[in-house]
């Protein structure tokens, strides 16, 4: 037997009934819930239940479902880990329990004061703070509360300086207000003191004696001696063939390149770090900077460990 077409009871579009096994009210999901969200009245809600909780014992009701156990999620959770509900105790036995208090005597309680913490210097250095800090005998993570930063930064800097040998040569991964570096005097400053104690085998190694021109900022040391030429020509407005030595460093801070011209054709030579990194000025601080060749010796062989 063949069904009629239907109007929806909701926008009035013709239903085909014959596409469904049972007679369609709507044309659509969208106008069955449209019509029924406007006809509340309609609804034959018949389906509450009432439970009490396992769990806090409380009575509440549900809808829809005949098998709930709990009244909130709250009551799962507690119920799954072993936890117990704390059950509210009545205002008059509160009141009875607080007189007898009053009535024992009882120890007074005394707060722990927390260890003041020692305040910092600006205008010494970090790392120098660090070393003095811990022979006081403060821990590591205190020193790193007092100076802004991390347990392992105030390890490091007490292993690597703790000696007092290479104290004012600083990691170049420091930020520049920790390094306090903010010109070519301070590094300058910085790098002359470093060198004052350090007991160079043969200055003349690297530069044969003679002052070396550091380039501040990070070049690819990689290039040859063409493109190195080039920077040193247009760049930096110098002369390459004036047999000055030119010291270039990488953006890692672990490898130098220095170049010079002997005559007859340029000389580069390149050398790697193998622990830790060169103590280099960074590029705000100028084109280059001219430093001794002990000086020089010291970036090179100062900050090895021994």
């Amino acid at each position: 037997m063949e069904r009629e077409n239907t109007i929806c009871g909701n926008c009035g579009k013709a239903i085909n009934q014959e596409t469904s096994w049972q007679v369609k009210r709507f044309c659509c999901d969208k106008c069955r819930l449209m019509y029924w969200a406007n006809h509340k009245e309609g609804l034959n809600k018949k389906a509450y239940y009432d439970y009490i909780c396992h769990e806090c014992g409380e009575s509440f009701q549900a809808y829809g479902n005949d098998h709930r156990k709990y009244c909130s999620r709250a009551c799962y959770g507690r119920a799954k880990t072993g936890s117990k509900v704390q059950i509210p105790v009545p205002k008059e036995e509160i009141v009875e329990n607080k007189r007898s208090a009053s009535t024992t005597a009882k120890r007074p309680i005394v707060a722990k004061q927390k260890p003041l913490l020692p305040e910092y210097d600006p205008t010494v250095f970090p790392q120098e703070e660090a070393i003095r800090l811990h022979k006081s005998g403060i821990g590591y993570k205190k020193i790193g509360k007092v100076l802004g930063v991390s347990r392992n930064t105030v390890s490091s800097w007490i292993r690597r300086y703790g000696d007092g040998t290479a104290r004012y040569i600083w990691r170049s991964g420091l930020s520049t207000q920790n390094c306090r570096i903010r010109t070519m005097d301070d590094w300058l400053t910085i790098l002359s003191l470093a060198a004052e104690n350090f007991q160079c085998v043969d200055s003349e190694t690297a530069t044969r004696g003679l002052p070396a021109i550091i380039v501040c900022g990070a070049v690819a040391v990689n290039k040859g001696a063409d493109i190195l030429s080039t920077i040193i020509k247009y760049q930096l407005q110098m002369d390459p063939f004036s047999g000055e030595i030119y010291v270039f460093c990488g953006k890692s801070r672990d490898r130098v390149c220095f170049i010079c011209w002997d005559g007859s054709g340029f000389q580069v030579v390149k050398r790697r770090k193998e622990h830790g990194t060169y103590f280099w000025p960074p590029q705000r601080l100028g084109a280059t900077i001219t430093v001794s060749a002990r000086e020089f010796e010291y970036i090179l062989r100062g900050c090895e460990r021994r």
